[in-house]
C-alpha cells in the first residue's frame, strides 16, 4: 500500500479491525488524521485512506 501511495496513487485499505489499522500506520511511522465516515472510522495519510468499522459494527458485534 504504501508503495502504491509513494508511486502517486490514491490508495483506500478497508480492516474490519481498527486496531489492525492503528498498528499498520504506527509500524510505519506515519502520522495520520482521524475522522468519523458513517460507520467507519477513516485514517489518512497524503495519499492513504484507510477504512475501519466502529466498534458497535466491528468484531465485537459479529463475534469474530
Amino acid at each position: 500500500m504504501i508503495c502504491l501511495a509513494k508511486q502517486g496513487h490514491e490508495v483506500t485499505g478497508v480492516e474490519l479491525n481498527p486496531i489492525a489499522v492503528q498498528a499498520f500506520f504506527r509500524e510505519n511511522q506515519l502520522q495520520t488524521t482521524r475522522r468519523q465516515a458513517g460507520k467507519f472510522i477513516l485514517r489518512e495519510h497524503g495519499r492513504l485512506s484507510y477504512f475501519s468499522l466502529t466498534k458497535e459494527y466491528g468484531t465485537d458485534r459479529y463475534g469474530l
